[in-house]
């Protein structure tokens, strides 16, 4: 799913993915998967705000 997602925003022309994700143990599958693809740490995306439970990932396409 993720690389469909990432070729369709490849195709369609943009420049960046980013996307927010939790913290703790529940959620290193995830973020080994999304860093496995490529994505590195950023700031907030969309309408989220920063805290100590988000945390945001983003991929330069």
């Amino acid at each position: 799913m993720l690389a469909h997602l990432v070729a369709q925003a490849t195709q369609q022309d943009f420049k960046q993915m980013s996307l927010e994700t939790g913290r703790g143990p529940a959620f290193e599958p995830a973020l080994a998967l999304y860093r496995g693809n490529g994505f590195r740490d950023g700031g907030p995306c969309a309408d989220y705000a920063a805290s100590a439970f988000s945390q945001f990932l983003r991929l330069d396409l």
